[in-house]
């Protein structure tokens, strides 16, 4: 059987394995098993005697890629970014984005959801994480727009969809292991994710507008702000969109030579936010739930990394 062939099985088999309920990075560690094993055996020509010998090399197969590629000097980044998230969250910097958000578009048919994107899009340039992204705003938004009468449905869709976004906004996560594993420059490759990432909110946006003009039920406009509550909902905004200048400007310095790596960028960025949610009052609790938070998603995606 040629090699192809297997691979189809294999994944083939993964995705039953996930459809029927077992954790993606089982799956795939078990179906990487399985196709290791696979081609080894497929090598001796299916010999009985050489099936014990396959699987011994199949292991030490996959006992050292996995440390190969979690080892990667750039994947020290996600933690960084997932902090900033999180630390954002805590200091009340990401209900403050949504807010401003929802003073100036909520007007619209589905603002609302309009408004959960555009603040999605914009944790997303300091989180990386679609997970942490979709987690927060399920949090912040979903009671929102349960409380002005969206579509429960509808409302947690918003979110879901938003929290994608982060897959392509620099700083993504997603973008970060797939440089590792096409072995691109993590930096040009964040870079390149930024115009997509904002397009994707303008179409995601437009979207909502265009299923809310036609089933109005499903997300109700929301008025009844003045200039002065828009304009007064901007600073309490701003913390973020400097922390997003900053790493930018700290990694793709356009002025000279002298820039930092992704890594730094990150490190760069989560000190600035810790700061300022000290300065916002945040208490240790708090700091202890970003802490936990952010080492359990990133043990979340470090296994997925290494059962993939």
């Amino acid at each position: 059987m040629e090699p192809i062939d297997i691979g189809l099985w294999v994944t083939g088999g993964m995705l039953v394995l996930v459809v029927l309920g077992m954790r993606v990075a089982f799956a795939a560690a078990l179906a990487g098993l399985a196709g290791l094993f696979w081609l080894r055996w497929n090598g001796f020509g299916y010999a009985p005697e050489r099936a014990a010998k396959a699987l011994e090399i199949s292991i030490k197969i996959a006992g050292q890629v996995p440390h190969s590629k979690v080892s990667a000097n750039a994947l020290s980044l996600i933690p960084t970014f997932i902090l900033i998230g999180y630390l954002a969250y805590y200091a009340g910097l990401t209900r403050a984005l949504f807010e401003a958000a929802k003073r100036w578009v909520a007007w619209v048919p589905g603002g609302l959801a309009v408004s959960t994107v555009f603040a999605t899009a914009g944790f997303a340039a300091v989180s990386g994480a679609s997970v942490a992204t979709a987690a927060v705003f399920a949090r912040i938004a979903i009671p929102e727009m349960l409380k002005v009468g969206y579509n429960k449905r509808f409302a947690a869709g918003v979110v879901a969809a938003g929290g994608t976004l982060a897959s392509l906004i620099p700083p993504s996560a997603i973008l970060v292991i797939y440089a590792i594993i096409v072995e691109q420059d993590v930096g040009k490759l964040l870079l390149a994710g930024f115009i997509p990432g904002a397009f994707s909110a303008v179409i995601y946006a437009a979207l909502i507008i265009g299923i809310a003009v036609i089933f109005k039920s499903v997300g109700p406009p929301v008025t009844g702000f003045t200039w002065r509550q828009r304009l007064v909902s901007l600073p309490p905004a701003l913390p973020i969109v400097a922390v997003v200048v900053i790493i930018i400007f700290f990694v793709y310095n356009p002025f000279g030579d002298a820039r930092g790596t992704p890594t730094e960028g990150g490190a760069v960025g989560a000190f600035i936010v810790f700061l300022m949610a000290l300065w916002r009052g945040m208490r240790w609790a708090e700091l202890k739930s970003a802490l936990i938070e952010t080492a359990r998603l990133t043990v979340m995606i470090f296994t997925i990394i290494w059962g993939c």
